[in-house]
């Protein structure tokens, strides 16, 4: 019994994990840092003329702008920011996407591993599997894009800042609890705890039938 546990909990649903990552490899969240990195700090070496046509193409509301003359102004430095942010966007797409997909064969893998099963049950009913974190993820983008539209007519219009408009900044909004039940998990927990209870009455069935063949003999 203890050397099932250890296999079923240990054993098959780390080879489990180690086959999924070999056969879905991600990138490492610090290189795509590193290159969105890169792209900002080389900027500064850059003609301002290329980091706005860069930026113009995914902002071309902003193309008629002011044209910035001297060595330094804030719209510069917010377009080369938001240029090294787009720079990297296809790469965090496949991140995401890697992670998705080995999120998926891991719930796959719990059909045949209830620990694994359980695991992924007890993580979407409280809400911190991946579908969460990238929920998370995508609730700070999304007010971080609230944030750049707010600043950017001041910043790129040149528009005065008044004490006012402090009381228009954008607010975070927390993301609500989305939790639920995992019902492929709940199924698959489900079969299994069938499964076993079948073996468990069909050895007990046999128990009783070898029982009375011995009480009969006697």
């Amino acid at each position: 019994m203890l050397g099932c546990w250890i296999v079923l909990t240990l054993i098959l649903p780390t080879l489990a994990t180690s086959a999924i990552n070999a056969a879905i490899p991600v990138a490492r969240g610090t290189d795509l840092t590193l290159a969105q990195r890169e792209v900002i700090h080389g900027a500064w070496d850059r003609p301002k003329e290329e980091t706005f046509d860069a930026f113009f193409v995914n902002h071309p509301e902003w193309r008629d702008t002011p044209p910035v003359t001297g060595r330094f102004h804030w719209k510069w430095y917010h377009a080369f920011h938001q240029v090294g942010d787009e720079a990297v966007a296809p790469q965090v797409a496949e991140y995401r996407a890697s992670l998705a997909a080995r999120e998926r064969w891991s719930e796959r893998s719990g059909w045949v591993l209830p620990t694994v099963a359980t695991q992924v049950l007890l993580h979407r009913l409280a809400d911190t599997d991946l579908a969460a974190q990238l929920a998370y993820q995508d609730s700070i983008g999304a007010f971080h894009r609230r944030i750049r539209y707010f600043y950017y007519p001041y910043v790129f219009e040149e528009r005065p800042f008044t004490a006012a408009d402090f009381d228009r900044l954008p607010e975070f909004a927390p993301r609500g609890f989305g939790g639920s039940i995992a019902l492929g998990s709940l199924i698959a927990l489900a079969l299994a705890a069938l499964a076993l209870l079948a073996l468990g009455l069909r050895r007990a069935r046999r128990v009783d039938v070898n029982q009375a063949s011995r009480a009969g003999a006697e």
